[in-house]
């Protein structure tokens, strides 16, 4: 009998034994998984940020030499025995902010130099840094760019042939050659590091990673290279905390289950079905499912199973934790953005956005030879209202004049204010006074039904003054001044 007894505990020792084993082999494969998953993940949103940023950095200088090597004003610009320094300066130099390049480079149809302009943190670079070889290389083609690595550092460049605005297709020969170029020094790359969140370096393409640690990761960027140049990238070297963190979590839920395994083993005979099988099967369900409240009631008791149970609960919500800080870290990012661009009142652009939005409409009307305007509004006898209706009533008629500005100008506009109850319409192509009326018309009749305020019929009359642009200002406080000139007088 004894010996019968003993010979089923050991069958049932065996048949446990190897359950357990493959119990773990499962959690194994089920960790190790994940954890690819998880690294996998990390490193294609990491790629695809570092591209994205290089894109972004790149494409500005590389629009400033699309948009002005097709343009017949830089065609007579080049045409000419000597370069016109004011006009270079008003309409090349002027722009090097806007399209955020360091130098600008006109070179005559046989590739020597003919005007520069540089910003004035790099004067240096008024001498071209390129060799004959790359020279000629960034003038093979229409648009070509190329990161050279020169004494003064890795130099981005953007080439175009000058060509009139009737031949775009290149079938005539280039007038000349126009070429930006940005020095991508140690504070461009600090910016980078900092908008990564990673240490950001320029190395040779190739080159191993400095860190070796498990939780460093490396990312490379290749950059293109002017002809047989060696080619460089940008490498940007992350940490991965949250990988790393999921492998020593999955080690150690390995050990317990392990553990846990050799003691069921030895206590089989006593209540295999209740005490092992059960809970190893709700173990399973809950891992595959990733739903930890199915182990609720294991965790519980006060054994190896349950504590298991607590620790996968405990695995899943740091886990859950640490998603919701990313989140939340994402969405305060988005928030801080939005709030320093923008009007918390009235959700409008705020003067910052204002200003970079009239400097790209005045650009923009400047280079395609059309105007545009500048509305300055203020509301009448609004201090009566606050002082009568109260502070909350004088922000919903804020509130409701933002929607009615916004609700009956053009998409390409801009409405923005500027505070207390001054507000700006910005109006892209409108040239003339004629065209200026019939916007200042539409903005008038926005206020011809009263507002509901706090249940009350409230009537808003706006004062509206307006300025041309180039035709009555050349720059911002010119417009902004005639504008407010414009409304004395409306008050008057």
């Amino acid at each position: 009998m004894l010996s019968s007894i003993q010979g089923r505990s050991f069958v049932l020792l065996v048949a446990l034994a190897t359950s357990g084993a493959a119990v773990l082999a499962l959690s194994h494969a089920y960790d190790a998984a994940n954890v690819r998953r998880v690294v996998t993940h990390e490193r294609d949103v990491d790629q695809q940020l570092l591209d994205t940023l290089v894109q972004l950095r790149t494409d500005p200088p590389a629009a400033f030499v699309y948009d002005y090597s097709y343009w017949d004003d830089m065609v007579a610009f080049v045409g000419t025995a000597t370069p016109d320094e004011e006009w270079g300066a008003a309409n090349l130099q002027e722009s090097l902010d806007t399209y955020h390049a360091d130098v600008v480079w006109v070179l005559r149809p046989d590739g020597t130099l003919f005007w520069t302009g540089t910003a004035d943190a790099h004067p240096e670079l008024r001498t071209p840094p390129w060799t004959l070889g790359q020279g000629v290389w960034l003038r093979e083609q229409a648009l070509r760019t190329a990161f050279l690595t020169t004494p003064r550092g890795v130099v981005e460049l953007h080439s175009a042939a000058i060509v009139p605005t009737t031949d775009k297709a290149h079938a005539g020969p280039p007038r000349g050659w126009l070429l930006t170029g940005v020095v991508w020094d140690a504070e461009r790359l600090a910016a980078l590091s900092g908008n990564l969140d990673a240490e950001s370096e320029l190395v040779p393409v190739g080159t191993p990673p400095r860190h070796t640690e498990a939780d460093a990761l490396a990312l490379d960027h290749p950059l293109p290279a002017a002809g047989t140049d060696p080619q460089i990238a940008l490498r940007a070297s992350f940490r991965e905390p949250l990988a790393t963190q999921l492998t020593q979590s999955g080690r150690d839920r390995l050990r317990v289950i392990f553990v846990v395994s050799l003691l069921s083993s030895l206590l089989a005979f006593i209540a295999l079905r209740r005490w092992v099988v059960r809970p190893l099967e709700a173990l399973g369900r809950a891992l595959a499912d990733e739903a930890p409240g199915q182990l609720s009631t294991l965790a519980t008791t006060d054994n190896e199973l349950g504590r298991l149970a607590r620790l996968i609960i405990a695995f899943f919500a740091q886990k859950r934790m640490l998603e919701g800080e990313i989140v939340a870290r994402q969405a305060a990012e988005s928030r801080l953005h939005h709030l320093a661009l923008h009007d918390p009142l009235t959700g409008l652009p705020n003067r910052l956005l204002l200003e970079d939005r009239l400097g790209m409409a005045m650009e923009a009307a400047r280079r395609e030879e059309h105007g545009c305007a500048i509305f300055l509004l203020d509301l009448d006898h609004f201090k009566q209202i606050n002082d009568t209706m109260g502070h909350a009533a004088g922000d919903e008629v804020l509130r409701q004049t933002a929607e009615r500005l916004s609700a009956c100008v053009r998409g390409i506009d801009t409405v923005a204010r500027l505070g207390g109850d001054e507000f700006v319409v910005v109006a892209n192509r409108c040239s003339t006074p004629e065209d200026a009326g019939v916007v200042a018309d539409r903005l008038l009749d926005a206020f011809e039904v009263a507002m509901e305020v706090e249940g009350k019929r409230v009537r808003v009359t706006p004062s509206v003054g307006f300025c041309l642009y180039p035709r009555q200002g050349t720059s911002m406080k010119e417009l902004f001044d005639r504008a407010d000139a414009e409304i004395g007088r409306a008050h008057v």
